[in-house]
């Protein structure tokens, strides 16, 4: 009889123990520490000076000061590259 009590207790401590682990690993999300969900980054832009455009590779001569030439007026893509998916897909 005592060792039936004893085994029901083991059994119930288990369980409380198995459901507030799950509920902890729910609430608290550690696995975030080591993977990014999103990744946010700024475009890389060319600097200026007083509105100036930034020197072209292919212009042989300086404009004359003030004026703007060939400035796109979309964002230029600097980099091309591609992603791996190793254990998860990657977009």
């Amino acid at each position: 009889m005592q060792a039936r009590k004893r085994k029901r207790r083991w059994v119930i401590a288990a369980a409380v123990g198995a459901a507030l682990l799950a509920l902890g690993l729910v609430l608290f999300k550690p696995w975030l520490l080591f993977v990014d969900v999103r990744v946010d980054e700024q475009l890389r832009t060319i600097a200026t000076s007083a509105g100036q455009a930034p020197p072209s590779p292919s212009a042989s001569s300086n404009p004359p000061s003030g004026t703007i030439t060939n400035v796109p007026e979309v964002p230029i893509q600097l980099a091309e590259g591609s992603l791996i998916s190793h254990e998860h897909a990657t977009t």
